[in-house]
C-alpha cells in the first residue's frame, strides 16, 4: 500500500509513515517530513495555512467571517479590548476571540492573558468586581 505525504506530496509506501491512535491510522506527513528532514514549508505556505485555519475557526466556533474579525481588530485600535496591549505583544499569534458562553455572542478580541483571566473568573462580573475591590485594599 502507499500514501501521499501531506507535506512533500510524494507517494510513499505505508512503512514511511508513523502511526497514530494505537497504530490504527497513518499520520499525514511521512517520517522524513515529520522529523524536519523533508521538504520544509516556506514562510508563505505557513502563513497561508495559518490564515485558512483562522478563517475556519472563526466561522466554526464563533459564526463570524475573517472580515468581521479584522473590523473588530480595527475598531479596537489593534489592541486588546481590556488591557490595550498592542498586537505586537502577541508575538505572531492571533487574538483570542472572546465570547459569551451562554449566548455565543462575540464580545471582542483579547490578548491571551486577559482571556485566561476572564476564564478563571468564569466570566462572572460579581467575582471580577470582588477582585477589583480586593486589589484596592
Amino acid at each position: 500500500m502507499s500514501k501521499v505525504c501531506g507535506a512533500c506530496k510524494e507517494s510513499l509506501p505505508d512503512r514511511c509513515f508513523n502511526t497514530r491512535d494505537g497504530g490504527k491510522y497513518l499520520r499525514s506527513d511521512c517520517k522524513s517530513c515529520a522529523s524536519g528532514k523533508g521538504v520544509e514549508r516556506t514562510k508563505q505556505d505557513r502563513a497561508a495555512h495559518r490564515l485558512r485555519s483562522l478563517r475556519s475557526r472563526l466561522k466554526h466556533f464563533y459564526g463570524i467571517t475573517h472580515e468581521e474579525y479584522l473590523a473588530m481588530e480595527e475598531a479596537q485600535g489593534n489592541c486588546c479590548a481590556i488591557c490595550k496591549a498592542p498586537k505586537a505583544s502577541l508575538k505572531g499569534r492571533d487574538w483570542c476571540t472572546d465570547h459569551c458562553h451562554t449566548t455565543g455572542k462575540v464580545r471582542g478580541l483579547l490578548c491571551t492573558s486577559c482571556n485566561k483571566g476572564l476564564g478563571l473568573f468564569k466570566d462572572d462580573p460579581t467575582k471580577l468586581e470582588a477582585a477589583v475591590e480586593y486589589l484596592r485594599i
